[in-house]
């Protein structure tokens, strides 16, 4: 279940960290139930691998997909608003926790490997990601008009699968 309160609270406490409210930042990070994420993402990937099992498509990670421009992500992020273009979640700018998290690293730990027992859940359920509609793998592009915000939820979930087999 989508839990709205989060990108509020992460907003929060960016603006305590800038104050110099640490006490208040790590207070708004620790009321984030990190099981109700877990939770979420186990349940929407086990539905992901019904539907990947179902479908015989290219498997193939492609490594075009990297080449997509920091700057070009800036602008579809913005363009749509920082929002799941799957479930409409309101996503976080992976920037913003990756600062967070070297400020508190207690409260919101990260690791470059995004290993799934030591970073966060957040960073695994609410930053934001891109997704391609048309999979690279299945002859998508790079291009702006194929490219979407999505939260990294979703993304993972999909991975190359078209969307319309999910």
């Amino acid at each position: 279940m989508i839990d709205d309160r989060i990108p509020s609270i992460i907003n929060s406490a960016v603006i305590a960290l800038i104050k110099g409210d640490c006490k208040k930042a790590k207070n708004l990070i620790n009321s984030i139930d990190k099981d109700s994420l877990y939770d979420e993402r186990a349940k929407l990937m086990e539905l992901a691998s019904a539907s990947k099992s179902n479908w015989s498509g290219i498997h193939e990670e492609s490594a075009s997909r990297l080449s997509v421009s920091p700057k070009l992500l800036k602008e579809i992020y913005s363009r749509d608003k920082y929002t799941c273009c799957y479930c409409n979640r309101k996503t976080i700018d992976l920037d913003v926790l990756k600062i967070i998290s070297k400020l508190l690293p207690d409260d919101l730990p990260y690791v470059n490997s995004w290993k799934f027992d030591i970073c966060h859940p957040i960073y695994w359920v609410y930053s934001t990601s891109f997704e391609h509609v048309t999979p690279v793998a299945g002859g998508g592009t790079n291009e702006k008009n194929n490219i979407r915000a999505s939260c990294y939820l979703c993304n993972d979930a999909k991975k190359d699968i078209p969307l319309d087999v999910l």
